[in-house]
């Protein structure tokens, strides 16, 4: 379908935590994200523990966390806030709260966290046990039309009659009946539209 959409890598961040330890949670504690893994274009900050959306980015995202609950708690819930406000959360214990994402509406600047929502729990927090993330979802894009961007490394024409190539000056190549005229395009001999 082409309003399908598909997970997007133009714009992705996972956060982690090299802490190698319990954190306490409680209401209002920001889950301490403090690794970057990867970031597309530069949104989380490591030392607040929030993604903000870069300029260009808004569109609809998706953000999960997964969190390891090393504590059994009788009521503890996680969350996920944009803007400082709960836009979702996990369930009454940690079998219901280590892991969950949303998909919401996300505008350039809006930030997004991890924290305690209700209770108490330690939370360990190292790179194979606790993370966060995010990526904008995107439209497929099957085709390729007058307006494609298309970026090639090196652009091979073979049996082609004539190659044109706008440089400073318009440059013709004309083959000879029956014989093949193979040319290259690359960085160094395209300066302009085709």
């Amino acid at each position: 379908s082409s309003n399908a959409l598909s997970q997007s890598t133009q714009y992705a961040f996972q956060a982690t935590s090299n802490v190698n330890n319990n954190q306490t949670i409680g209401p209002g504690t920001r889950l301490a994200f403090n690794v970057v893994e990867f970031d597309t274009e530069g949104g989380y900050s490591p030392g607040s523990y929030l993604y903000t959306v870069p300029a260009g980015a808004g569109g609809i995202w998706t953000f999960g966390f997964k969190a390891f609950i090393n504590t059994t708690p009788t009521s503890f819930r996680l969350g996920i806030y944009k803007n400082g406000a709960l836009i979702g959360m996990g369930g009454y214990s940690s079998d219901t709260t280590e892991t969950f994402d949303v998909v919401c509406q996300a505008d350039p600047g809006n930030y997004f966290m991890i924290q305690g929502v209700s209770g108490g729990a330690s939370v360990y927090m190292s790179p194979n046990h606790s993370w966060f993330y995010g990526y904008r979802l995107e439209a497929v894009n099957n085709s390729v039309g007058i307006t494609t961007d298309l970026t090639v490394a090196d652009l091979n024409a073979t049996d082609i009659g004539a190659v044109l190539v706008a440089a400073a000056d318009v440059i013709a190549s004309t083959a000879t009946a029956g014989t093949t005229n193979t040319s290259t395009l690359n960085a160094s001999t395209v300066n302009g539209d085709i």
